[in-house]
């Protein structure tokens, strides 16, 4: 039974809203960059010439803008991860071991 409600305390720490928030942040950083590449760029001559007018659309801006700030909420997470792990490596290392008062 013990493991169960190990499990579950798990799974809710890896739900915690700042991990939501990063996987938001992933999956609009990716669909966003998709996007900007088909409508406002195009791969052929024809999406070279008009990419200087459609760059200038609210559309494209706001495309842009989320791939952008995207990219800094996710290196912002990352550090925010490594400072986690690095402060449960560090508490493991500097944690008091438990002695054992010897008998005699």
């Amino acid at each position: 039974m013990q493991s169960k409600e190990y499990i579950v305390d798990k799974f809710k720490f890896h739900m915690s809203p700042a991990i939501s928030m990063y996987v938001v942040w992933v999956l609009l950083h990716y669909v966003s960059s998709h996007l900007y590449l088909e409508y406002c760029v195009g791969n052929s001559i024809y999406g070279f010439v008009m990419s200087i007018f459609y760059v200038s659309t609210p559309f494209c801006q706001g495309l842009s803008w989320i791939i952008f700030t995207g990219s800094r909420q996710m290196l912002g997470m990352w550090i925010i991860i490594g400072t986690y792990v690095s402060g449960k490596l560090l508490y493991g290392l500097f944690k008091k071991k438990e002695t054992i008062p010897k008998v005699e």
